[in-house]
């Protein structure tokens, strides 16, 4: 994989490693998450209400305690303060996002059908999935306002109405531009505490730890905190612990990447470069040299 398409891979990731610092000046910003873009791991939480639109592919999104799983025209609704985490994608996974300042919400939405846009938290499923068309129609909005990013005049103004159209199809029998709603909202499943719990500790623990000594500080035994993981999040507890240290490498390298692999992939809790090697090649199609050729173009460009 060539260095210009790691690069490209990589915006998203840039995104999320900046807490989402939105340009002064921006009622917000819209980007194209695709399944190759690291960050994966990251639960996080901001106050900026958010949209996204599933355009290809699958994959699950453990929001809070709750898991809604995601396939083509799903959309989904992420309030302020809620946390959230995108786990177990497919390879061909695409994701438009959306992110809309306070100041945004309260001075667009205004009236009683809108007013949702201003909770807290979403009070009820954030989940739907939309019609095929609808869906397009949809997506096209989120790409406009994506080309609109070097034009805040322009941007501002179609940022309020994707965010309106969005919400329209969200609770409204049709939305604003007489496209209607596909599936009912969608309930998202329980996840069980020690998952949960679990899931949190390994990414904000530095030193990783094995399923063994989680699992006794959950109170399962290993086996059966596996298989609750795996079935809950979709994704094997080992391979989720890799995608963590494979972050921690990430936001090392992009502070000083004048550090060696070696001592990086070392830090993030690779236990030799041979394990960190394959980890790389199978999550991200490249060498460990080309994604650090990526993030360093990308930071060349911030």
């Amino acid at each position: 994989m060539s260095s210009h398409r790691v690069r490209r891979e990589l915006s998203f990731f840039a995104m999320v490693l900046e807490r989402l610092r939105l340009p002064t000046g921006r009622d917000g910003a819209v980007w194209l998450h695709r399944a190759a873009t690291p960050a994966l791991a990251d639960f996080h939480r901001h106050r900026e209400l958010e949209s996204s639109l599933v355009v290809a592919g699958t994959a699950r999104y453990l929001v809070d305690d709750r898991r809604y799983d995601l396939c083509p025209g799903t959309q989904v609704w992420l309030f302020p303060g809620e946390e959230h985490l995108l786990v177990d994608r497919s390879r061909d996974f695409e994701l438009w996002i959306a992110v809309y300042r306070p100041t945004l919400v309260r001075r667009v939405a205004t009236e009683p059908w809108s007013a949702g846009l201003r909770r807290r938290r979403s009070g009820g499923p954030a989940s739907r999935t939309l019609r095929p068309g609808d869906a397009r129609r949809s997506a096209g909005l989120y790409r406009r306002c994506r080309d609109l990013l070097d034009r805040p005049d322009l941007l501002h103004a179609t940022l309020a109405v994707l965010m309106l159209e969005a919400w329209g199809l969200h609770v409204e029998p049709r939305g604003l531009i007489g496209i209607g709603h596909g599936e009912a909202s969608k309930e998202g499943a329980a996840v069980h505490p020690a998952v949960r719990g679990v899931a949190e500790a390994v990414y904000r623990e530095s030193e990783p730890r094995n399923l063994a000594s989680l699992a006794a500080e959950a109170g399962l035994s290993p086996p059966h905190l596996s298989r609750l993981f795996r079935q809950q999040l979709g994704v094997p507890f080992a391979r989720y612990r890799q995608r963590v240290q494979l972050e921690r490498f990430l936001r090392s390298l992009k502070e000083d990447p004048a550090d060696d692999l070696l001592a990086l992939a070392l830090a993030a809790g690779f236990g030799s470069y041979a394990q960190f090697h394959r980890v790389v090649r199978q999550e991200y199609g490249c060498s460990p040299r080309e994604l650090k050729a990526g993030v360093a173009e990308l930071k060349e460009d911030a």
